[in-house]
């Protein structure tokens, strides 16, 4: 491995996140980049990309979820995490430094960049060991990750974090049905900013739509009636952060892949007219995107 100065780490940590095309692994007990602006910068353009990205942070780290809502990242969080590491699909970076502006400016922190496939290999092997393996000791977002059932066919709720398969299955299916949409994948959801208008959705184990807060959205969104769907969905709402408000829709029971697509259609179906006509009465400047 190669050493990298301290006053260097996070300069080429932002490097390895430009340069990631396919996947971005990122293990930081500690996070806080909501004011630091190119970090941030550099995961929003990973994200356009459609680069699938898997954030470790540790479960009982104080952490302000609204900077990854923002980037619409659902972070892993795991038990006794203290390791710090960042990789993409061509090398990684392993260091003290967690993903912290602080850290950056005041921390006397230590790294070493990987030089060959071996030893960026070592570092998937580390997580498919002690981070995915361990999902049952780990939470996405909020919600905990219960041990995978063995099922013919992928199975998914409220509870459970998807794997690729089933995730690419869901790009595809959106991709097809909404070809005048753009949809990017993360590691357990597909993201849209223009599936519907002024509005941003997380599409995986739950539907999760974004919107920045607005009472007679919100209102229409709540009173959707879920009765008549083939899957019986549970509706969360949540407005407690400073700008924007998120609409939840999650299987109450755990579903197919299939089954969890049939239903999102049904559902994208009914919340399209409720947007259009919400945007179209009120005026453009008081519901602006961001």
């Amino acid at each position: 491995m190669k050493y990298i100065h301290p006053m260097e780490i996070a300069s080429k940590i932002m490097t390895l996140i430009d340069l990631s095309n396919e996947q971005l692994v990122i293990v930081s007990p500690y996070a806080n980049f909501k004011k630091w602006d190119k970090m941030k910068a550099c995961l929003k353009r990973a994200i356009e990309r459609g680069v699938q990205i898997e954030f470790y942070i540790r479960d009982n780290a104080e952490t302000d979820m609204g900077q990854f809502a923002e980037l619409g990242i659902r972070p892993i969080r795991k038990e006794n995490l203290h390791a710090k590491l960042y990789y993409n699909e061509q090398y990684g970076i392993v260091t003290s430094q967690n993903m912290i502006r602080y850290s950056d400016d005041y921390s006397i922190d230590i790294g070493y960049e990987t030089e060959s496939k071996e030893e960026l290999s070592q570092l998937e092997d580390f997580r498919k060991r002690y981070l995915h393996n361990g999902l049952t000791n780990s939470k996405v977002g909020m919600e905990s990750v219960e041990p995978a059932q063995q099922p013919q066919e992928n199975i998914s709720s409220a509870k459970m974090n998807l794997d690729q398969d089933a995730v690419n299955e869901i790009y595809d299916s959106l991709s097809k049905h909404y070809p005048m949409c753009s949809f990017n994948r993360a590691s357990t959801y597909v993201f849209s900013g223009n599936l519907f208008e002024l509005v941003d959705v997380m599409v995986g184990s739950s539907f999760i739509i974004k919107f920045r807060h607005n009472e007679q959205l919100l209102n229409q969104l709540e009173g959707i009636d879920l009765a008549s769907y083939s899957h019986a969905l549970i509706k969360s709402v949540d407005t407690e952060h400073k700008s924007n408000s998120y609409v939840d829709f999650t299987p109450a029971v755990p579903v197919t892949t299939k089954q969890l697509i049939q239903v999102y259609n049904d559902l994208i179906k009914d919340i399209r007219p409720i947007i259009t006509r919400t945007v179209e009465a009120m005026p453009r400047s008081k519901f602006r995107l961001w």
